[in-house]
């Protein structure tokens, strides 16, 4: 595997990526994830994947995990199925040394030198402590389809979050001392737990940024719609309204939330033709 020529020592380089799996995951998408951390430019010797089992597993998983036990650095498993936010947290506490921890989703696909990029840029940036990255999202077969780009820097985050994530969470990378300073997922949410962490860090002037460059292919199969609905939009409404009113106060930003809602409240086949169309194209690039 490529390592880098960096003159840093090996604990100095070590990194880690926290990844989360359940037993709806599809086992071809997860190796592609887990082979898109191992064959990371950065060199994979520098690299601990930290994977949370949550609940249980389909079998062809498990013996992928069993088989390939040197890739990761720990496994930690939830009796239950309890949700990403629980078993991410779960994760934080058990980390070791790493300076950079790195999100990434079991159906994702990593760009080989997206650690590479995002250390750099955290490294030249010593006030950041959130980066993340634009996005490739393909479909089912792995064809691209639309680019996705974030805010570059806090003050367009928080202009633009009362209207869309800041973030595409599996590209974000942190520094360790933002989990140091006490933040973590909320465990009392179920969805979203995301959004609303980027709410409390906006909220407690944590400085963010994201690459214009491409980071991370982000899947998008027929389910990525049809969850959108219901319980899902009524957290998300939540999410969107006290967070608002926390950086802004009650004011005319409020519309946001209520128009995601209803939008949110839609078939599952308009909400796709509107996630995938023209004008919703022409506003992310």
């Amino acid at each position: 595997m490529p390592s880098s020529n960096n003159s840093y020592s090996s604990i100095e380089k070590k990194i880690s990526f926290i990844v989360t799996v359940y037993k709806k995951d599809k086992l071809a998408y997860f190796v592609q994830a887990i082979e898109s951390m191992v064959n990371q430019d950065y060199g994979f010797e520098y690299i601990n994947i930290y994977l949370g089992i949550d609940g249980d597993l389909s079998e062809d998983i498990v013996n992928y995990i069993d088989e390939n036990k040197a890739l990761f650095y720990k496994v930690l498993q939830n009796e239950e199925n309890r949700g990403l936010a629980y078993t991410l947290n779960r994760l934080i506490e058990v980390l070791e040394y790493e300076e950079y921890i790195f999100r990434m989703d079991s159906d994702d696909i990593s760009k080989l030198d997206r650690v590479t990029k995002q250390i750099a840029f955290m490294q030249s940036n010593p006030n950041i402590d959130i980066i993340g990255g634009a996005i490739q999202e393909i479909d089912e077969e792995g064809s691209p389809k639309m680019v996705r780009t974030y805010p570059k820097s806090t003050y367009e985050a928080i202009r633009l979050i009362p209207t869309a994530s800041i973030f595409a969470h599996p590209t974000v990378c942190f520094r360790r001392s933002f989990f140091e300073k006490g933040f973590r997922y909320s465990n009392n949410l179920k969805y979203n737990q995301d959004l609303d962490l980027w709410y409390k860090v906006l909220a407690n002037g944590v400085q963010v940024s994201n690459l214009e460059d491409i980071i991370l292919q982000l899947r998008t199969t027929p389910e990525f719609y049809t969850r959108r609905n219901y319980q899902r939009a009524f957290n998300e409404f939540s999410i969107y309204w006290n967070g608002i009113i926390n950086l802004y106060g009650f004011n005319w930003r409020l519309v946001y939330p209520i128009a995601r809602l209803f939008t949110r409240l839609l078939p599952a086949n308009v909400i796709e033709m509107i996630y995938n169309s023209s004008m919703r194209r022409k506003l992310n690039n």
